[in-house]
């Protein structure tokens, strides 16, 4: 738990009100980015078009990069747009401002995170074969993420095994960021920063090398 949380948040401020609405994207966020991501290459295959898409003077690295900059983009201005009105709803009801980096950083830090997912969900994507396989597998990953992870924590006795989770780097680093909490840290505050990228890079990178292996 986050320090401070139990008491009354509006009473602390916006920062601790963004808090709380990044444990509600930590939650929900996933399922949107896995739902708008998850047959973004087997969509292509199912309806036969693949060779079609294939056929363009464009790599196929490219075909993943631009699918997922456009699933990115699609996504990414109605979360901004809503997480724009949770900043100024916050400064409203606490009747306290919020520094410009710490608003940036909000936004920033919770576009990285759906874009991992949406990274995840393109992975998915381009190691399965029909709609129903992505949608099961993703549904799958959620619930790895946020139920397995956990139990497999609580059995192994084990913080580290928390790093497994995408949702661990976006939580420690908003923490920071916007409340100054940094207890319960089982790596630098630094290697937060590097597991985040992490999680964006490699399941992207993941989605280029299987797109490009399996439908030579």
């Amino acid at each position: 738990p986050i320090p401070g949380l139990e008491e009354d948040a509006l009473s602390q401020g916006p920062t601790v009100i963004l808090l709380l609405v990044s444990e509600f994207i930590g939650f929900i966020g996933p399922i949107i980015a896995l739902a708008v991501s998850f047959d973004v290459i087997v969509r292509e295959r199912v309806q036969n078009s693949l060779a079609l898409l294939l056929s363009r003077p464009v790599s196929r690295g490219a075909i993943v990069l631009g699918k997922f900059v456009g699933v990115f983009g699609a996504l990414a201005v109605p979360v901004i747009v809503v997480n724009l009105a949770a900043v100024g709803l916050s400064i409203v009801l606490s009747g306290k401002g919020i520094g410009l980096d710490q608003a940036a950083g909000f936004l920033v830090l919770t576009m990285v995170f759906l874009a991992t997912y949406i990274a995840i969900g393109e992975l998915i994507s381009s190691l399965t074969r029909t709609t129903t396989t992505a949608i099961l597998a993703g549904i799958g990953i959620w619930f790895f993420f946020w139920l397995f992870i956990a139990i497999i924590q609580a059995i192994l006795n084990s913080d580290l095994v928390s790093l497994f989770n995408p949702v661990t780097a976006y939580g420690k680093i908003l923490e920071s960021l916007l409340g100054g909490f940094e207890t319960g840290l089982i790596i630098p505050l630094w290697g937060y920063y590097l597991l985040a990228v992490a999680w964006l890079v490699a399941p992207l990178a993941g989605a280029v090398a299987v797109f490009s292996w399996r439908d030579n």
